[in-house]
């Protein structure tokens, strides 16, 4: 027979409740022993940013310029292979944070092995070993594959997860679970996580990635129950950098960015002068070819020259870059006459 519970010996006076011994977990991004959902459509480097943000914590670094707090993380991933982690692992350059800090199980690539986090006996024996583990941030990645739903639909879905995560925030656990969006709206607006509106009931904060067609992200802050993490994430723009970290893009960034494609741009341009120096739209049409935005309206040298040219070539006035022109000129033909 069962022993009965009883509710009201856990009730406590108010002054009893005791704050987190830290303030957070990354500082204006992840509060401590709390739920988070990350969600974004496939391939919208939903995994690539929770794995960036939990190898920070790992390691103690900033995440997007904010402090973290050093802790052991479990990463529980139900669907990529050992191949597409270790690509990685490597482009983020985090091979060497020991397994004490870091524990990656992949679900996927385990013989005779099926991850199900619906089943309540893998749930309790999970709960069992993180707990006994110490872990102080867990993610879940992610709720298709870890829960095997078949109805993203059906609120009675995600009951017992839910369940289970506040479970693991009541001992004090941070979690993150990554789950994906629906298919972008007809109006072109932006689309929400998949599923029933009962996934996001127990969670502090929702976050949204928005991912743009030159690989940037856009953070959208759905929810911020704790009122800590909008103001600084909320719009934020950033990027995977060259050294495999996450970085905010500022405006300054934004500006050399911008110099740099128009840099770039204006050596194709010269380039193409070169070979075609009396015919301004075979310039034109070869740099449209390279994937160059020429502005509309570009149809004389003039303009060519002060819309891809001024600011960012050797020739300071239209003159010199006319005078370059002429001698390219006449350099063809005199050389077409020797032939």
């Amino acid at each position: 027979m069962s022993r009965k519970y009883k509710l009201l010996s856990h009730g406590l006076a108010l002054g009893s409740f005791e704050r987190s011994p830290v303030d957070y977990i990354i500082k204006d991004i992840i509060d401590p022993q709390t739920c988070n959902l990350v969600y974004a459509p496939a391939g919208g480097m939903k995994s690539l940013y929770c794995l960036a943000l939990a190898a920070s914590v790992a390691q103690g670094k900033e995440f997007l310029g904010k402090p973290s707090i050093k802790t052991n993380v479990l990463y529980l991933d139900g669907e990529m292979s050992c191949d597409s982690i270790a690509k990685r692992v490597e482009l983020m350059n985090i091979s060497n944070i020991p397994i004490e800090n870091f524990t990656y199980i992949a679900t996927a690539s385990i013989v005779d092995y099926e991850a199900n986090l619906a089943d309540e006996k893998q749930r309790e024996d999970y709960l069992k070993e993180i707990i006994a583990s110490g872990y102080k941030l867990v993610v879940l990645d992610n709720i298709r594959t870890l829960c095997q739903i078949s109805n993203e639909n059906d609120s009675s879905e995600f009951g017992s997860f839910n369940a289970w995560i506040k479970r693991l925030r009541g001992r004090g656990i941070t979690v993150i679970v990554v789950h994906h969006s629906n298919k972008t709206k007809e109006d072109g607006s932006r689309a929400l996580y998949a599923g029933s509106s009962n996934i996001a009931t127990v969670f502090e904060s929702i976050i949204c990635l928005e991912k743009h067609e030159d690989n940037t992200l856009t953070l959208h802050v759905d929810k911020d129950r704790n009122n800590t993490i909008k103001e600084y994430l909320d719009g934020a723009n950033i990027r995977l950098n060259s050294t495999g970290e996450f970085e905010l893009i500022t405006d300054d960034m934004v500006s050399d960015d911008y110099y740099q494609t128009n840099l770039a741009r204006a050596g194709a341009v010269i380039a193409q002068v070169m070979k075609h120096p009396t015919e301004c739209k075979a310039v034109l049409k070869n740099i449209r070819t390279q994937g160059f935005i020429v502005d509309g309206g570009t149809d004389s040298w003039e303009k060519l020259y002060n819309n891809m040219l001024l600011d960012y070539s050797e020739f300071d006035t239209l003159k010199k870059f006319g005078e370059f022109r002429n001698d390219l000129a006449k350099k063809k033909r005199e050389n077409a006459n020797v032939y």
